[in-house]
This record gives structure tokens, C-alpha cells and sequence, in this order.
């Protein structure tokens, strides 16, 4: 037993996994294979982003849509007090990246504000590949006239998008009422792409009436270096890389500095994810240097130090002693120590 002790609670588990199981060389009677490739694979993309940037918010949700497919896969397996056992501790919703300790609710669908027959999210991410074909023609061709690219990569892209695939249904009144609506924008919206200014990072919504007065400061130094490469040469091929520091600091200026509801959170996320059109495969580049740049989530009085130095001492006394602090991880570690010795018995 002391030895299925030492290997669950040893520093990786906490450090490089994440507190979730990889089920990395891990074998059971009472489960297939492919069930256990299955749940394995179903942890490769938390495990991705918490070792590029362990302050992350999107762990939370990483980490929820993880467990959820282990049991997916795990269902495959024969039912045993052990695979039970692992069922349960998987559908529990303790999730040590969330704020409160918990699985985040996710605002239901019908809640969500509409745009036709899609949401203004869907439609938001639809038209991400406008913009992808907007800084494609600037990089390939950038003797072009920005409002050249503007219109045919993006602006027509996102007219057809609007009509097609969110208002195929609409009435004739509502599709000229968006014609509308469309055409007035576009002079706006041409000179917000072509002068930089609509690839300034958004704020979350209602976020600065709970921000510190620095937080606007902060966030503009963040964009300052990469909106200034943009203005002076669209084809650069480093806005890849200032892109996705810029969003990385202003997420981290965001989550340091504002009071952020749940609903302001699932903006964040949305905001600074890894959607990057200067990029060739369209996502952020690695990280560079240290993985664990991030800043956590929480901050008891504004101070980020605190909680930072609290988890180092957890995890010394974890590693020195051989417990875990809570109630929670003693159950994930009961569960894998019980696993472990299922597998080698």
C-alpha cells in the first residue's frame, strides 16, 4: 500500500498532472483496453494547457469536460466495486480549478443572447474565420490596400455568414432590416480593422466599474507593443507572438486587478483564448520560458503573493509528509490507490 501511496501523491501528480489521473501505463482486469485508451485520451488536452499555464481559467473547464469523458469510457468497463468506485469519484463535481472549489455552471443555451437562428457567441466564433482570411491576404499580399482585404476576406465572409448560416429562416423584412444594419457598420468596421483599432483586445462585459483605477493603464500597456508592430507593418511576421503575449497579459491584468464574476469569467475565457489569426495553424504559439507563468485566479485581498505562497506550503507538506490537505484529494487518492492495487494484484 505504501508503495501505491508514494507513486499517486508523488509531485507529478500534483505539478505536471493537475490532480487528474493521465491513466498513462495503467492496467485493469476489469476494463478493456480501448476503454482505458479512450479515458486516457480524454485527459491529453487538460493536461496540455495546465503544463503550458497552470493559472489558466480555462482549466476549470478543461478539467470538467475531462472527467466527464473518462466516465463516458470508463462506462465500457465491468462493473466492479473498483470501477464504481472510480465512476463515482469522477462524477463528483470537486474540481480544484474552479473558484469555490466547484464545477462551474455554464449559462444554458436559451439564456444566451440570440443572433437569428444562431447565438451572438456562435456567430462571434463563425466569423473568426473572416478575420483569419483578413490578416492571411495582409501577410501574403501586403501591397494590397487594407480595404481591399477588408471587404473581400472579411466583410463579404461575414455577410454571408449572417445570412446564411444565422438568418436562413428570416423573413424578408428581417433580412433587410440586417442589410441594413450591415452596410451602416461597414465604414465603421473597415476603419477599426485597417487602423488597428478593432484588434485591440475587448474588454470583458461591465468588468471596469470593479476594476482598480490602473487596470484601463495596464491593459493598454499590454497591447501597446503588438498594436504598435501592427500599425507600422500588418504583415510582421512577430504579431503572432505579440498577439498572444498581449492577450496573455491582459488576461492576467484582468483576473489580478478586477473583481470578476462567474459570467465575467466565461467572458475572459472566451476573450483571451487561444484563437490567433497572425498565427500560421490560426492558435497561440508555446509559452515561452516557464509553464506556470499564469496568475492564479483568486486573490484574497487583492494580493496574488498569498495564495501562490499557500500552495507552495500544501505542496511541501505533501511531498514531505505524504498526506493530502482536504477531504476531497484524500478521496482521489484512496480511489487510484485502490485502482493501482486492483492492477497489480
Amino acid at each position: 500500500m505504501s508503495r501505491a501511496h508514494n507513486i499517486t501523491s508523488q509531485k507529478s501528480y500534483l505539478c505536471e498532472d493537475g490532480m487528474l489521473n493521465s491513466f498513462k501505463n495503467f492496467k485493469s482486469r476489469d476494463c478493456p483496453e480501448r476503454a482505458l485508451q479512450k479515458a486516457m485520451k480524454c485527459t491529453q488536452s487538460f493536461h496540455k494547457k495546465f503544463r503550458e499555464d497552470k493559472g489558466s481559467s480555462s482549466l476549470c473547464r478543461k478539467f470538467t469536460k475531462a472527467r466527464e469523458c473518462i466516465v463516458r469510457a470508463l462506462q465500457r468497463c465491468k462493473k466492479s466495486p473498483t470501477v464504481e468506485a472510480t465512476l463515482e469519484m469522477f462524477r463528483d463535481s470537486y474540481n480544484p480549478h474552479c473558484p469555490g472549489g466547484r464545477d462551474r455552471k455554464l449559462t444554458p443555451r436559451w439564456l444566451l443572447k440570440p443572433y437569428g437562428d444562431c447565438t451572438e457567441r456562435e456567430y462571434s466564433l463563425k466569423t473568426r474565420r473572416c478575420i483569419s482570411s483578413f490578416v492571411r491576404a495582409l501577410q501574403n499580399q501586403p501591397k494590397k490596400h487594407c480595404r481591399w482585404a477588408f471587404m473581400n476576406k472579411y466583410y463579404f465572409c461575414k455577410k454571408n455568414i449572417a445570412f446564411v448560416d444565422c438568418h436562413k429562416d428570416a423573413t424578408k423584412f428581417e433580412r433587410r432590416n440586417l442589410k441594413r444594419l450591415l452596410l451602416s457598420t461597414r465604414a465603421y468596421e473597415e476603419q477599426k480593422f485597417c487602423n488597428g483599432i478593432n484588434f485591440k483586445l475587448s474588454y470583458p462585459r461591465k468588468i471596469q466599474q470593479h476594476c482598480e483605477k490602473a487596470y484601463v493603464g495596464a491593459k493598454e500597456a499590454c497591447e501597446s507593443n503588438y498594436v504598435a508592430t501592427y500599425l507600422k507593418n500588418k504583415s510582421d511576421e512577430s504579431l503572432c507572438r505579440k498577439y498572444a503575449d498581449a492577450k496573455r497579459c491582459a488576461k492576467n491584468a484582468t483576473l489580478s486587478m478586477c473583481n470578476v464574476t462567474q459570467e465575467q469569467l466565461d467572458d475572459i475565457d472566451f476573450i483571451y483564448d487561444t484563437f490567433n489569426p497572425f498565427c500560421s495553424q490560426f492558435v497561440d504559439p508555446p509559452i515561452q520560458g516557464a509553464s506556470s507563468k499564469g496568475i492564479p485566479r483568486e486573490f484574497p485581498g487583492n494580493n496574488p503573493k498569498e495564495p501562490v505562497a499557500l500552495a507552495r506550503r500544501r505542496e511541501a507538506s505533501i511531498l514531505n509528509e505524504g498526506n493530502f490537505i482536504g477531504a476531497k484529494p484524500c478521496s482521489y487518492l484512496l480511489v487510484l490507490v485502490i485502482l493501482f492495487m486492483a492492477a497489480i494484484s
